[in-house]
C-alpha cells in the first residue's frame, strides 16, 4: 500500500498535551470537567482490554499511558509492563503513582521513535495513530509486531472515518481520521491481522449524553442519573442509539470509534 508522505509537526504537538490541566482523574482532555462521563467511557475501554488479555501475562506495554489509569488496572496481571506517553505532564503523575512498583517502567518518548528492547504478550495503543503520519504509523507497527510473542495480541482503540480520510485541525495539531480499510491495510503491512473489529458507541454516547445536558450542568453532575441515563436500554436505544446511527446516515461523512484486537497469527477464528 502507497502511503501518504506526511510531515507531522511532533514538537508542536507534544506542546499541546504538556499545556492542557492533568490530573490522576479520567477527564484528560476529554469533557475535563465531567469526570464521571469521562470514568464512564474509561470503564468500557478497560473492560474490552480485560475481556481480550492473551493466554500468556508476562508483559505488557502501553502506549500513549497518560496518567497511567489503564495500568494501574491492568498491570497486577503482568510480571512486566512499560508504559510511553510524550506528555510530560501526565508522565510526571504515573511515574508518581507507580513511584514503589518495580515492576512497572515508564518513560517519556514519542511513540514514533520508540524501540522495544524486549518482546511482549500485550500491547495497547490508546488513540494514537490518528495523530501519526502513515509512514510513522508502518515504522511504530512493524517494531511492534517484531516485538510481539507468538501469541500476543494488539488492542486498539481508534477513530475511524465512514467513507473518507478526515483531516480535523485545531490551534496546536491535526488529527487524521482514516477510513476502515485503511487502517486495516497499515496493520497487514506490518504483519498484525484483525481477530475483532467492535464499534465503540461508548465514546459517542457520552458526547451526545453532554450535549444533551449541557444546559443543565447539575444533571451531568448527577452520578446516578448519567449511569442511568447511559445505560438504561431505553434511554440508550432511542436518545443515544438511533440517533447516533441517523446522524452518520444523514452526514457525508462522519467518524466512528472502534475497538479492535490483533494478532500476527493469521490462522485466528476471523472476526
Amino acid at each position: 500500500m502507497e502511503q501518504e508522505q506526511r510531515t507531522v509537526d511532533y514538537e508542536k504537538l507534544s506542546n499541546f498535551w504538556n499545556s492542557i490541566p492533568v490530573s490522576s482523574g479520567y477527564a484528560i482532555n476529554y469533557l475535563m470537567d465531567h469526570e464521571d462521563l469521562a470514568e464512564y467511557r474509561f470503564q468500557k475501554d478497560c473492560q474490552f482490554v480485560l475481556d481480550n488479555l492473551p493466554s500468556k501475562q508476562h508483559t505488557f506495554l502501553d502506549l500513549g499511558c497518560g496518567n497511567g489509569n489503564l495500568i494501574a488496572t491492568l498491570a497486577p496481571f503482568f510480571e512486566h509492563t512499560d508504559g510511553i506517553d510524550f506528555s510530560a505532564r501526565s508522565m510526571s503523575i504515573a511515574q508518581k503513582r507507580f513511584k514503589y512498583h518495580p515492576t512497572i517502567n515508564l518513560r517519556v518518548e514519542n511513540v514514533a521513535d520508540a524501540q522495544f528492547d524486549k518482546t511482549y504478550d500485550l500491547v495497547n495503543i490508546a488513540e494514537l495513530l490518528m495523530y501519526l503520519a502513515d509512514d510513522d504509523i508502518l515504522r511504530l507497527l512493524s517494531r511492534i509486531s517484531a516485538a510481539l510473542t507468538s501469541a500476543g495480541k494488539v488492542t486498539v482503540r481508534e477513530s475511524v472515518a465512514t467513507k473518507k480520510t478526515m483531516h480535523l485541525y485545531n490551534t496546536e495539531h491535526e488529527t487524521k481520521r482514516r477510513v476502515l480499510p485503511c487502517l486495516l491495510a497499515l496493520f497487514a503491512e506490518a504483519g498484525l491481522y484483525p481477530i475483532k473489529v467492535e464499534h465503540d458507541y461508548y465514546y459517542n454516547y457520552v458526547w451526545m449524553t453532554h450535549f444533551y445536558f449541557k444546559r443543565t450542568p447539575k444533571l451531568l453532575r448527577h452520578k446516578k442519573f448519567i449511569i442511568f441515563f447511559l445505560n438504561n436500554p431505553v434511554t440508550r436505544f432511542v436518545f443515544l442509539f438511533l440517533p447516533f446511527w441517523l446522524m452518520v446516515w444523514i452526514r457525508k461523512n462522519s467518524f466512528i470509534h472502534y475497538y479492535f484486537v490483533f494478532a500476527k497469527n493469521k490462522s485466528v477464528p476471523e472476526i
